[in-house]
């Protein structure tokens, strides 16, 4: 057999990096700062940490994607509450117009008087 074995052509996946808790809360600072940093930002945050410039541009995308959700979570929890609160309104409208026979009395009332 000449050259590689199929196994050896085939490139490992990188292990899964795990952070420190430093290194969270650190990224997570400069997130709530900034949502996008650019090249020599991320170089220096990299340094800072001890992790490549990868790792946090990826860190960045993965956590922007997490924030993005979340924004739409929270604007469409607002829209349920209207709902909800539209929803009791009805009820109210609903009680006093069966309860509200004060209507139907006064139209009868002037009937008469016009009538009368």
């Amino acid at each position: 057999m000449k050259g590689k074995s199929v196994r050896e052509k085939v490139k490992k996946k990188k292990a899964r990096t795990t952070f420190t808790g430093r290194q969270i809360f650190e990224l997570e600072k400069q997130f709530k700062e900034k949502k996008y940093l650019t090249a020599s930002e991320r170089s220096d945050m990299a340094a800072l940490l001890n992790v490549t410039e990868t790792q946090v541009k990826i860190w960045f995308q993965n956590r922007r994607t997490k924030w993005k959700k979340q924004e739409k979570i929270c604007e469409v929890a607002p829209e349920n509450d209207k709902d909800s609160q539209s929803e009791h309104s009805d009820n109210k409208d609903s009680v006093s117009s069966d309860t509200g026979l004060d209507n139907d009395d006064k139209s009868s009332d002037l009937e008469l008087e016009e009538s009368g």
